[in-house]
Order: structure tokens, then C-alpha cells, then sequence
């Protein structure tokens, strides 16, 4: 309104003649109406621009919460999986003593069972795998040595015959190694490493 009025003062009307509106405006009226517009335009165009800037910076700033509250929860879940480890690790001990469990009620063992299948049924839909160990080559990337067998078979090099302690990956990230017991040709492990 009060812009309305400011350019209703640059109007004037040249004496002598009839009022016919934009015909009778004076040069400099003309030039200040124009550099009004031109600032108004620039303006326009200023606040246009900060207002796409404002706009990709919600967008931006959106898609960042986003992501960090993605990391944040894989982070809680990765810390509960690590937490759940040792609660696997003595479902495995009870079941590796055979004679102590097969002594144990049968329907108890299979509650006990069933909810050890639960949990790993858990794990694996958050991608949590056991790593495979037995009977494959020793990777110091997936496995952590406990113990050393000697062999004089030199095709068992490197072999790992059993597993002491499971470990697990969630994709191709390993949670924990698994402790295995490893095949030795030759020298035994110590003397190997030494020389």
C-alpha cells in the first residue's frame, strides 16, 4: 500500500494537458519508477534465491537426520548383538556337554532349544551369521588361534579342526572372530612363529 502511494507521488501531470495516465509522466518520474522496479526485481530475485537455499538446506539437513539416525540405530543394534554374544556362547557350552543334556527333562530341553532357534532366527533377520570355521583354512581376518595342533599331514597345514568359541559377522563386518584350534605341519606352532 505504501509502495502504492509512493509511486502515485512520482506521477505528475503536465499542465496544459488531459490526464491520460502513463502519457503523462514526467522523464524523472519515469527514471525513479524504473529504478524502483529494477531494486524490486533484485529483490525479488534476492529473496527467490535465499528461499531455494533455505529450501536445499531442509532438504539436505532431512536426508542427514536421516542417515545419522540410521548409523545411530545400527550402532544400538550392533551393541545388543555383541551383548547377546555370550548368551550364545553358553547355549553352546550346554549343549556341547552331550551327557548333561541328554540327563536334562526332554520337553525342558526342547523349550531350551526352541528358544536358542529363536534367537537366531533374531540374528538373522538384523544379518548376523556364525562364522564358518571347522574344516576350513585358517583366516586371520574371521579367526583368532587357541590352540595348536601338530600334524605330520602337510594338507592339514593351516586347517582348523575345531572351534573353541563362535564367532559371528553381520555382513561382511566381523562382530568377533572365532577362537578355533589350528593344524600345524611340521614345527609346532610356537617354533614356527619364532623363526
Amino acid at each position: 500500500m505504501e509502495e502504492d502511494k509512493d509511486i502515485q507521488d512520482d506521477i505528475t501531470i503536465e499542465p496544459g494537458e488531459e490526464s491520460s495516465g502513463l502519457s503523462s509522466l514526467s522523464t524523472n518520474s519515469t527514471k525513479r519508477l524504473r529504478e524502483k522496479l529494477k531494486k524490486a526485481t533484485e529483490e525479488k530475485q534476492e529473496y527467490l534465491a535465499g528461499w531455494q537455499r533455505a529450501k536445499a538446506d531442509l532438504v539436505n539437513a532431512k536426508r542427514d537426520f536421516e542417515d545419522d539416525k540410521k548409523k545411530i540405530i545400527g550402532r544400538a543394534h550392533e551393541d545388543l548383538i555383541m551383548e547377546l554374544l555370550p548368551v550364545f556362547d553358553s547355549f553352546d557350552m550346554a549343549f556341547k556337554n552331550k551327557e548333561a543334556w541328554e540327563a536334562v527333562d526332554s520337553n525342558w530341553r526342547t523349550g531350551v532349544e526352541y528358544i536358542h532357534n529363536q534367537l537366531h532366527s533374531i540374528m538373522r533377520d538384523y544379518g548376523v551369521s556364525r562364522i564358518e570355521a571347522e574344516g576350513k583354512k585358517f583366516d586371520p581376518r574371521l579367526h583368532t588361534p587357541v590352540e595348536v595342533i601338530d600334524t605330520d599331514e602337510e594338507e592339514k597345514d593351516d586347517i582348523i579342526d575345531h572351534i573353541v568359541h563362535n564367532g559371528y559377522m553381520k555382513g561382511d563386518v566381523v562382530l568377533r572372530p572365532a577362537q578355533v584350534a589350528v593344524y600345524v605341519y611340521g614345527e609346532s606352532g610356537e617354533e614356527k612363529g619364532a623363526k
